[in-house]
């Protein structure tokens, strides 16, 4: 393999170990998803807020963790859903939603700052 590669694999690798290192760090929960709703990253802090979701990346958003509308405690319409409007590509900033996970008494409000 040519030093050029070498020297960009090399780097690649530093800045993935960085990221890593921010994305386990930080106490905000941080989550990726692809196109068909798969979370391909995910942090520790986000783990936490679903339940200590233990299987390795990626895998589906579980299906015990929803959002309600605040006004009426009911799972919004779809095209309400924010994960289902982060996933039809709208951009969602500021956002404070309550969520509710299968099996808990109490729900909880969760900020979403950003999405793209």
């Amino acid at each position: 393999m040519p030093a050029q590669f070498e020297d960009m694999g090399k780097g690649f690798n530093a800045a993935s170990e960085q990221l890593r290192i921010a994305l386990d760090t930080t106490m905000n929960g941080i989550i990726g998803l692809d196109e068909a709703g798969h979370v391909n990253v995910i942090n520790p802090a986000a783990r936490h807020m679903l339940d200590g979701k233990p299987e390795p990346s990626p895998f589906l958003w579980p299906e015990g963790v929803k959002f309600l509308d605040t006004l009426d405690l009911h799972p919004p319409d779809a095209s309400a859903d924010p994960i289902n409007r982060a996933l039809a590509g709208q951009v969602l900033t500021g956002e404070t939603h309550l969520m509710t996970r299968e099996n808990r008494y109490e729900n909880r409000y969760k900020r979403i700052p950003a999405s793209w």
